[in-house]
């Protein structure tokens, strides 16, 4: 596929052959100079005349332009697209040993105060400190105990030999619960300073739903193991959001926005704690920042190539921006068509009229996308098309005429575009 900048200098270097050409005949017929048969032939053509040197100015200013118009489109398409900086959000919290929070993008903008009264805590029971490797008084034989929790009732039973130690008899108990798939873990604190070790039972949810009683059916397993002893109660967490009517819940994540803020109480605190949501100002700096710059840019290619590209080209960037409320969202157009920032004005306006920001840069109409347009009008065309075909140079062979010798009417070449086989071997 030809480039665009191809192209430019296939239309360009193409007309400088045919003018040769034409030269040859008028000097004694195409006898004298055949059509350029090799690619260094087609270069000492293409330097032969002050149209060579047009044409190579012209197709640097039309590679310079189309590549600034593709990093323009880029940086608008950024500000456009889903992962805009528009959409993401930062988070601050006065109290973070209280409470965190996690944002996502598009959370709206705002504060928020939490009240937590009570955290969920999960059950736990702590067993009796039993020496590691004293004799177990537990009852010879089987030991059948029962787990009630609220949505299951399950018995378990361990087999006790007489020789067994305190430590082999926690671990056939903590065996038989963790295999009644419940939702409760057992585990084992061994302390070898003091040689000793403990049975540790806890729910593995939070919540007063999720309270649990273990007691023995037959033996005593249950009672010498201690593991009936609650430790710590299951409670449920209690709260409030911008003081309105407490809310209890069995778990201490708090999910708002839609799912967009998620909040994870850490402590009970007699003080509100406040959540801040802001827009992410550093990345919507940056990104205005380098819409400027590539907008800059562009402009800067467009006023220095003047005379080789037609003035459509520049109007169809710079007229974008006549209708937009620039200064509101702290973008100064200048004089000469360029556009500064001011980050402060920006930063503030994104703080306090978000909404009104955001409809300036990607809204319909807006900077970003109006920009992306433009920068599209440059892109999308044939490169030939943004041609000054009014130039001296170009007309001068453009509007070229031949008569042909039998008498038959005048023919005009129109070479523009030309492209093929011929074009791309001398090019």
């Amino acid at each position: 596929m030809i480039s665009k900048i191809s192209e430019v200098n296939r239309i360009y270097r193409t007309n400088d052959i045919w003018r040769e050409e034409d030269h040859a005949w008028q000097e004694g017929g195409w006898q004298y100079r055949p059509l350029v048969s090799s690619k260094a032939s087609a270069e000492v053509v293409f330097q032969r005349y002050a149209f060579g040197q047009h044409a190579r100015a012209t197709a640097m200013a039309v590679a310079g332009l189309l590549t600034s118009a593709e990093q323009l489109k880029q940086a608008g398409e950024a500000m456009l697209g889903s992962d805009s900086s528009l959409d993401h959000r930062t988070v601050e919290v006065s109290h973070p040993s209280v409470l965190t929070a996690v944002v996502q993008k598009g959370a709206q903008i705002g504060s928020y105060l939490i009240q937590s009264d009570q955290i969920a805590k999960a059950q736990q029971n702590d067993g009796i400190v039993l020496l590691r490797n004293s004799p177990t008084l537990m009852t010879a034989g089987s030991n059948q105990m029962k787990l009630v929790t609220e949505n299951q009732t399950a018995s378990f039973s361990i087999y006790i030999i007489s020789t067994d130690t305190n430590q082999q008899a926690l671990q056939k108990i903590r065996s038989a619960i963790n295999s009644t798939k419940s939702d409760l873990q057992a585990s084992i604190a061994w302390d070898d300073l003091n040689d000793t070790v403990q049975l540790k039972i806890n729910s593995l949810h939070t919540g007063a739903a999720h309270a649990f009683s273990i007691m023995d059916i037959y033996g005593n397993a249950s009672a010498i193991s201690g593991i009936a002893n609650v430790t710590q109660q299951a409670e449920d967490a209690v709260y409030h959001i911008n003081s309105d009517t407490p809310v209890v819940s069995p778990s201490n994540q708090i999910v708002w926005d839609q799912g967009n803020v998620s909040i994870t109480l850490l402590a009970a605190s007699e003080e509100s704690v406040q959540i801040n949501i802001y827009p992410d100002l550093i990345g919507i700096k940056r990104q205005v920042q380098a819409l400027v710059d590539r907008y800059n840019s562009l402009h800067l290619l467009l006023t220095q190539s003047g005379g080789l590209l037609t003035s459509e080209a520049s109007e169809s960037v710079m007229g974008k921006l006549t209708s937009l409320p620039l200064e509101m969202i702290g973008i100064q157009l200048n004089a000469d068509g360029s556009l500064k920032v001011d980050l402060s004005v920006l930063e503030q306006q994104a703080i306090s009229k978000f909404d009104l920001l955001e409809f300036s840069l990607r809204g319909f109409g807006g900077l970003a996308a109006a920009l992306n347009v433009a920068a599209k009008t440059l892109l999308d065309p044939p490169s030939f098309e943004l041609l000054d075909q009014g130039q001296a140079l170009f007309q001068s062979f453009n509007n070229y005429q031949l008569n042909q010798r039998d008498g038959t009417p005048v023919n005009t070449y129109l070479p523009l575009p030309l492209s093929g086989i011929l074009m791309n071997d001398y090019i």
